[in-house]
């Protein structure tokens, strides 16, 4: 029988162990030895067993994930991830971090699993806005936030706090907005 990729331990465990956002999220950086920002994404996906590779897609396609037993052509991996080469390094990094996301929170042990990222599709599937919520908390961990926010003068204006947290986080301006409302710091600036 042909089977998929063994999946890490505690990816299992987050899978069921009912674990919030915030507590898987720790767990995956511990497991990966990850300290400090900006996180290494794609040393991460790799530690969780996927190949990872850029490529060039068409308008609008950010990326794929699947998770199968048997690869489709043209791949010959179990387990990969692969974003579009032609967008920014800090929406490429986003769409690693969605895709894992995907993997944790939609994957299972014996079915298949094959995901596109596309524009406009957030907002449209509640898969995919659990997604990018878990994208943005894993690049963006709440504590780690927390340690930069209180480090800046209580002087600097929102516009600069998202400058400043997407910039150190190796994020895209409109994500770090986001995950900043997400964590009390004002409403939404960024427009998408």
């Amino acid at each position: 029988m042909i089977s998929k990729k063994p999946t890490p331990k505690y990816i299992l465990d987050a899978r069921r162990g009912g674990l919030t956002y915030d507590e898987a999220i720790e767990k995956i950086l511990e497991e990966n030895g990850v300290e400090s920002y900006p996180i290494p994404i794609v040393e991460i996906a790799k530690g969780m067993g996927f190949a990872v590779y850029s490529a060039e897609f068409g308008y609008g396609v950010f990326g794929i994930m699947m998770d199968c037993a048997c690869p489709p052509m043209p791949f010959n991996e179990k387990r990969m991830i692969c974003f579009n080469k032609n967008e920014y390094a800090t929406r490429q990094s986003f769409v690693v971090a969605h895709e894992i996301a995907h993997f944790v929170l939609h994957c299972n042990e014996k079915d298949d699993f094959y995901e596109k990222c596309v524009a406009g599709k957030a907002g449209k599937s509640t898969a995919e806005d659990m997604a990018n919520i878990f994208a943005r908390k894993l690049l963006m961990p709440q504590r780690m936030v927390q340690e930069l926010v209180d480090m800046l003068p209580v002087t600097i204006s929102r516009a600069q706090l998202v400058s400043i947290v997407a910039a150190r986080f190796w994020v895209p301006e409109e994500v770090a907005d986001l995950r900043l409302a997400e964590m009390g710091y004002g409403p939404v600036f960024c427009q998408n």
